[in-house]
């Protein structure tokens, strides 16, 4: 595996990339837990590892007007994000100046999966590397907790480079 750090950061030993190994296993609907070691450009190897239990909150039913409404994203509250009943995807986040538009849509309405694009654009600083890349995602929404929330994981290819995403949104 080749790893980039995202941008702006580096390794605790001031790189900012290397190539290593990544593992998992997985025990279906009970847990996946792996390790990844990177030797970075330095030389120095980075290792860790994770584990992440199944929860059965995927299984809750699905549908664009469930999903549908205002959230917040979760470590940055003035970041917002609406989704209409067709799935129409809007959000802007005053600190970066991202602006993103893009389209939700169902997998499987049996399960709390989504499928979400979008496209970033007006991002400044360090975020203007996002402009213009096409995002894909799979997102979870979770109704059973108050507020309900969306889990989203994404990537997409900026030059070389791959961009993972982590966004965590509660609905308002």
């Amino acid at each position: 595996v080749t790893a980039v750090t995202a941008s702006g950061t580096t390794f605790p030993d001031g790189s900012t990339g290397g190539s290593g190994n990544f593992s998992t296993t997985l025990t279906e609907r009970v847990r996946l837990q792996g390790t990844v070691s990177i030797t970075t450009g330095t030389g120095r190897t980075e290792s860790s590892s994770f584990a992440l239990d199944y929860d059965p909150v995927h299984t809750l039913e699905s549908s664009l007007g469930l999903l549908a409404g205002n959230y917040q994203r979760f470590d940055r509250p003035t970041a917002t994000l609406n989704i209409n009943s067709a799935g129409v995807r809007f959000g802007q986040d005053p600190v970066s100046g991202c602006v993103l538009n893009g389209q939700a849509s169902l997998l499987d309405s049996r399960f709390s999966v989504y499928r979400m694009t979008w496209t970033y654009s007006s991002c400044g600083g360090a975020s203007a590397v996002l402009n213009g890349v096409p995002i894909t995602a799979l997102a979870a929404y979770d109704n059973s907790d108050t507020p309900p929330g969306i889990a989203v994981f994404g990537n997409g290819r900026s030059g070389g480079n791959v961009l993972a995403l982590t966004l965590l949104f509660n609905k308002t």
